[in-house]
């Protein structure tokens, strides 16, 4: 089932990373950062590279994407992610499963030969990123099962792979990077031994 959604864990997976603690908001003054991170965020949202646009012809999203929205969804993903990999089964209470404020959102109404369709558009950047990463949840068909958690212990971002893991893995990770960092470290204690 993994394998044949790429883009669609890709963009989760952009999501989960803004959410895990070593995340970090880049500096709007280093302009290169700042535009990288925020070009992520926009092809995980809309799935598709940000329109060109200057200072004066800035779209929706660039005007909304500042450096406090940004932390503001960090924060409220931050809170609520672990809840996705072991969240409460059968549970009557509402605050034991994960949950996202929503607002400034609207609904507009598509007509279609079918009926109509409908698509959220929200004004509001936090929102934006918690109806994402619901909305790529359900298309992929995620469970809680899916969701590992980066074997290199700085890191600890936790992910869903683009392929099945292998049963008996032990340590799974969420970059190729951090895979070479643990496995060099275990090369050397080896080589000292």
């Amino acid at each position: 089932m993994l394998t044949r959604n790429v883009n669609y864990i890709q963009r989760l997976n952009i999501l989960l990373e803004l959410g895990s603690p070593t995340f970090q908001i880049a500096e709007k003054t280093d302009h290169k950062a700042w535009d990288e991170q925020l070009e992520k965020l926009y092809w995980a949202i809309f799935a598709a590279k940000p329109p060109v646009c200057d200072k004066l012809n800035r779209d929706p999203f660039h005007a909304l994407a500042t450096p406090d929205a940004i932390r503001t969804a960090r924060e409220g993903l931050r809170g609520q992610i672990p809840l996705l990999k072991s969240p409460e089964t059968n549970s009557p209470y509402l605050e034991n499963y994960p949950s996202f404020e929503l607002s400034k959102q609207f609904v507009f109404l598509f007509p279609g030969k079918e009926g109509f369709t409908h698509r959220y558009i929200s004004t509001d950047l936090p929102t934006m990123v918690y109806d994402t990463l619901r909305d790529l949840i359900e298309r992929l068909r995620i469970t809680p099962n899916d969701f590992l958690t980066c074997g290199y212990e700085k890191c600890a971002r936790m992910f869903v792979p683009l392929r099945k893991p292998h049963k008996n893995v032990r340590k799974h990770f969420c970059s190729q990077r951090c895979g070479n960092i643990v496995s060099a470290r275990e090369s050397r204690v080896n080589r000292t031994v």
